[in-house]
């Protein structure tokens, strides 16, 4: 086992890139602004030709906790209950 873990692929980020883009209109709006924020960083690191690896990290670790928080979201169902004897 080496010490230093492998360098992800080029390609592969981008792919990770897109599918992080692709699931934005599906999150909820607070998450969404961040997430752009960490592609904007990823894409900025590409094009300087600097490692990028733990920025891909923290953006898949956050684009997950989001799809958790949405999927939370959805599936509490809001019950309204009000009394019969309000006038419509």
């Amino acid at each position: 086992m080496s010490l230093f873990p492998a360098l992800m692929d080029q390609s592969e980020t981008k792919e990770i890139l897109q599918t992080v883009r692709q699931s934005l209109d599906g999150l909820l709006i607070r998450d969404r602004a961040h997430l752009n924020a960490l592609i904007r960083q990823v894409r900025q690191c590409i094009h300087d030709r600097k490692p990028t690896d733990k920025l891909v990290a923290k953006l898949q670790d956050v684009h997950f906790k989001s799809l958790e928080r949405t999927q939370m979201r959805a599936s509490v169902k809001l019950k309204l209950d009000y009394p019969e004897n309000l006038p419509i």
